[in-house]
């Protein structure tokens, strides 16, 4: 990655041709390898140091989507999805922020999900089929990934409800987010979400409130790959400069190193 993250960075655009590479090497989901989390943490610092864009794709793509299907997914939906998301031959976002809440979209959160019938198109406390409208934004992977786990308010109750959403489905329309000076490779996304279908089948049955998204957001900082393994590798690529820096500088004409 190192020769050419430069390259992505300026042209903004995500290298999709190294993943089969990555996912050979076995750096896709360590942990449920057999890997402990210190290990995890170790691989993204490994690869913020080469490039924090590309260290965010693997932290949404595995310690977000991948760890929900873990977590939440049902048989059926581990049995369809976690194969592949695993081995990097598909990819997943975490749509959760909006255009209008950010820390605070627990409480503010606008997209909504209807439960209906497939055959009658009505309101159904037993149908088939749900119903999503609303945006997210700023979402990581938004531009070019497979599935995306979408939160949504269910209108009946209020309660926070977890979708896998096809990228594909109809009524989702995606938009990269330009002129970013930070995360460039990695491509944030506006989403667009009207009157989507989404199978029952899709949505996540251990979501049943927002109190489980914060679960989740809680294993990923306890087990050191955000709050660990970023810092450190950020500054195991900036510390040789800064020091050859702090060496030879003589600007203010005092000595910057001892």
């Amino acid at each position: 990655m190192a020769p050419y993250a430069a390259d992505w960075w300026n042209k903004a655009e995500f290298p999709a041709q190294i993943l089969p590479k990555l996912a050979a090497l076995e750096l896709s989901t360590p942990v449920h390898r057999g890997y402990s989390h210190l290990f995890a943490g170790l691989v993204i610092a490994e690869i913020t140091r080469v490039d924090t864009s590309l260290a965010t794709f693997f932290l949404v793509h595995h310690d977000l989507f991948v760890e929900s299907l873990h977590t939440f997914g049902t048989e059926d939906q581990k049995q369809r999805l976690l194969a592949d998301a695993s081995e990097l031959r598909t990819t997943g976002a975490f749509a959760l922020t909006e255009p209008l809440h950010g820390s605070d979209v627990a409480g503010g959160m606008e997209t909504r999900a209807r439960r209906i019938s497939s055959s009658t198109g009505e309101a159904d406390d037993d149908g088939d089929t749900w119903v999503l409208n609303g945006a997210k934004r700023w979402i990581g992977n938004g531009t070019f990934c497979d599935y995306m786990l979408v939160w949504a308010r269910d209108e009946a109750d209020g309660s926070v409800r977890g979708f896998i959403v096809d990228a594909t489905l109809p009524g989702v329309s995606r938009s990269r987010i330009e002129n970013k000076i930070a995360l460039r490779t990695v491509q944030n996304a506006d989403i667009v979400f009207k009157d989507v279908r989404v199978s029952e089948t899709d949505r996540f049955g251990g979501i049943s409130s927002f109190e489980d998204t914060k679960e989740l957001l809680r294993r990923l900082a306890d087990h050191g790959g955000l709050a660990g393994g970023g810092p450190a590798g950020s500054r195991r690529s900036t510390s040789p400069g800064s020091t050859r820096w702090k060496g030879t500088s003589s600007a203010g004409h005092w000595p910057t190193s001892s």
